[in-house]
């Protein structure tokens, strides 16, 4: 075999390994994760405009997003734009916000270390059966489902889980433990 033909041999092998690896990502992209950048100010202070993203699609396939997750999904009105909010209200609640606190079928719901809502309000909102509330952590300057409704939960594409732009700044988001606990039915005793 002459070193016209072994060069031949390792292009073509170098051709499938490169192949492979493209579909091994093309697939990752599609079922595990994929990379997203905040736009504006709408979810400072968790995330900055310009921040990149990290996020994962498993879970929320799986078992669907928990109450404060942070999600990317597509815009209910233009669904070829995302938007990245965090979750506040799961399918068949009723969510609303009085004086900044979060209340969910009647009975507050502690907010997340570090979020301040001021003295915002918002519903009472009745989410439909696979329907989630999102809203920017920055309430003055989100456009979310205070504006266009509830999410269906086939819009949501997956869980923000790795700040990993700018360096500096690096932070991994913890999934927020189980979507309904602590919250009771207050018109049903539960």
């Amino acid at each position: 075999m002459g070193p016209a033909s072994k060069r031949r041999k390792r292009l073509a092998r170098a051709v499938k390994l490169a192949a492979a690896a493209a579909v091994v990502l093309v697939l990752a992209g599609v079922y595990l994760g994929e990379f997203a950048r905040v736009n504006g100010r709408s979810m400072e202070p968790a995330l900055a405009g310009g921040d990149r993203v990290f996020f994962e699609k498993l879970s929320v396939r799986r078992t669907g997003p928990n109450r404060f997750d942070i999600v990317v999904f597509k815009a209910p009105e233009e669904p070829d734009r995302l938007y990245i909010k965090r979750v506040v209200g799961l399918p068949e609640e009723v969510a609303e916000a009085a004086e900044g606190r979060l209340m969910i079928n009647g009975v507050q719901v502690p907010l997340p270390a570090g979020l301040d809502w001021g003295d915002a309000r918002f519903g009472p909102v009745a989410m439909r059966p696979g329907h989630y509330f999102v809203v920017g952590d920055n309430l003055g300057d989100s456009v979310d489902s205070r504006q266009w409704g509830p999410v269906p939960r086939d819009y949501i594409l997956g869980r923000v889980c790795l700040r990993f732009w700018p360096v500096g700044k690096w932070r991994v988001f913890q999934r927020e433990s189980a979507s309904g606990e602590g919250v009771r039915d207050a018109n049903k005793g539960l």
